[in-house]
């Protein structure tokens, strides 16, 4: 009896090991993976219109090379509802329909700020926006 009693704990012992080092791997690719929702200017490609939920590029990043309607349910699952836009940058490419315009509601309503011509520049602002479109001015 009492070597069953030891093998049933040296199993359990065993068992928890096993349990702490799986949540160990699991834990550690976790805790890698925290900056991958973070960028700065550099990450927004050419091409793309960039948002960030932190000042100066900063926080999360999300970036489009055409209009998206509706950022919570469009082609982009951005979701930067949730947070204001803090900074933006439209890297897009210089010609026909190269500038951004910016909505607050989804389905291009609700226009804000003038659009936004391409540049290499970050501007930093603190607004609310749902839905964007390429425009030619």
């Amino acid at each position: 009896m009492e070597t069953g009693f030891l093998m049933n704990r040296i199993r359990i012992g065993i068992a928890g090991l096993a349990a702490a080092g799986a949540a160990a791997v699991v834990l550690a690719p976790a805790a890698a993976l925290a900056d991958v929702g973070t960028s700065s200017a550099a990450d927004c490609k050419l091409g793309d219109v960039c948002v960030w939920s932190g000042a100066n590029a900063t926080g999360t990043m999300c970036a489009w090379d055409g209009d998206d309607p509706d950022w919570q349910a469009g082609a982009v699952q951005c979701k930067p509802y949730g947070f204001k836009v803090k900074s933006l940058m439209n890297h897009g490419r210089v010609g026909s329909y190269d500038q951004v315009q910016f909505y607050k509601y989804a389905n291009y309503s609700g226009r804000v700020l003038d659009p936004l011509p391409p540049t290499a520049k970050v501007y930093n602002v603190d607004l609310e926006f749902r839905s964007h479109h390429w425009v030619d001015m």
